[in-house]
């Protein structure tokens, strides 16, 4: 009896510290209507909207769920999309969302559809060269970069496929040093890297892409091999939550600032598959699978983290206005890196601009938060051209700022 009081106690103090663990930062919204794992995120129009994955072992999903992160509460479905989903990857260009890939049972899908809110309705648009799921995309100026995945042969792809939104069309863009699928992917601070995935088990190392020779290159490991995380980014930090490690499913949540890997406060309870989005200084995990066994739920559990908390600041650190640096090198050859100061969080812009007033680039356009953040740019228009010699302008602006500097290309 008293053996059997000594277990209760124990595992008492291990539920206890789980709880204490927990509340390091991280509280629970209300829960999806549905369990799901394997769904899309993204962020539009003050909203977070999950697409497709799977409710069961057996049923994959069309359906949109929109979640409102300021009232913490969960709206009527938005339109289904056309062909049911999972491990898809999703993106936003231009008010739209642009959904990716994925499988559906043995069936993988190069198919992509749009949804733009003016029409109310999902419509396909060109297929993507090359069908896959678990792989992963982000915007890189005026196109979206489709990385990595499964091919049907279950092997894990290096691929990389360009898309570009305004003319419908594809390229085929540089290979990553290796294959990955369940992979993760953000640009920070103009550069643009892809985190850990599946190659013949879950790997450490993470990508960068080198925009002056046009490849990959290896940056460095993570502090812990993952694969199928819940992944989201601002514009300067990237967060990893859950996922597959070497030891099975992990709560550890990463962080990443584009130099230093930190581990934050975990989730509350290991989890793979599962979706995020940040919206207003806050992480959100949706779902995801936490059971080994064949026909185990999937996680209906919202689980929010305050952003401020992560990352420390002290306030004589902070910069005191807002400021557009000169950038270097300059004149510049293949590119050039550009730095902003900023005194808080803040909706901006940063433009590109020729000679005769025009705005040929966009470099950035979102939230960023205070502090000081850098950025690449490597010579080239909105369409992916190269421009040629000779001064531009730089302009970094928002609701009650602007500044501008001249900038250089030579060849």
């Amino acid at each position: 009896m008293q053996k059997m009081h000594s277990h209760k106690f124990i595992l008492g103090l291990l539920l206890l510290a789980s709880s204490v663990a927990f509340s390091q930062g991280w509280r629970h919204g209300r829960e999806m209507p549905g369990g799901r794992k394997g769904m899309s995120a993204v962020t539009l129009d003050d909203k977070i909207w999950l697409m497709g994955g799977s409710e069961n072992m057996h049923n994959v999903l069309k359906s949109v769920a929109i979640y409102g992160p300021k009232t913490d509460q969960w709206e009527d479905d938005g339109p289904a999309f056309q062909h049911a989903r999972e491990n898809a990857t999703a993106q936003v260009f231009d008010g739209r969302i642009y959904l990716f890939g994925g499988r559906s049972g043995n069936r993988i899908t190069a198919e992509v559809e749009m949804f733009d809110p003016r029409a109310g309705h999902w419509q396909t648009v060109a297929e993507m060269p090359s069908p896959r799921f678990g792989l992963t995309s982000v915007v890189v100026d005026s196109s979206v970069w489709l990385i990595g995945g499964t091919l049907a042969n279950n092997t894990s792809s290096p691929r990389v496929d360009v898309y570009y939104p305004a003319s419908n069309r594809w390229e085929l863009g540089a290979e990553l040093t290796t294959g990955r699928s369940s992979v993760m992917a953000a640009t920070l601070k103009g550069e643009v890297y892809v985190f850990g995935g599946f190659f013949f088990g879950p790997v450490a190392s993470y990508e960068r892409y080198d925009a002056a020779l046009g490849q990959w290159q290896i940056a460095g490991e993570m502090l812990a091999p993952t694969a199928g995380s819940g992944y989201a980014a601002d514009s300067v930090r990237m967060w990893l939550a859950g996922g597959m490690s070497s030891g099975g499913m992990t709560d550890r949540v990463m962080l990443f600032d584009g130099v230093d890997w930190t581990f934050t406060s975990p989730l509350s309870r290991a989890k793979s598959e599962c979706a995020a989005a940040i919206y207003s200084d806050r992480l959100y995990v949706f779902g995801g699978q936490s059971g080994h066994i064949m026909g185990s739920p999937f996680e209906r559990a919202v689980e929010i983290f305050d952003l401020a908390t992560s990352v420390e600041r002290r306030d004589e650190e902070m910069p005191q206005q807002y400021d557009l640096l000169a950038a270097y090198p300059n004149p510049f050859f293949l590119k050039t890196t550009i730095e902003v100061s900023l005194p808080l969080q803040d909706q901006v812009e940063i433009l590109i601009y020729d000679l005769l007033g025009r705005q040929i680039g966009k470099l950035y356009s979102g939230v960023l938060p205070g502090g000081q953040q850098t950025f690449t740019w490597t010579a080239v228009d909105a369409s992916g051209a190269r421009l040629p010699t000779g001064a531009y302008f730089v302009r970094l602006q928002g609701e009650r700022f602007q500044q501008t500097r001249k900038i250089f290309i030579l060849y």
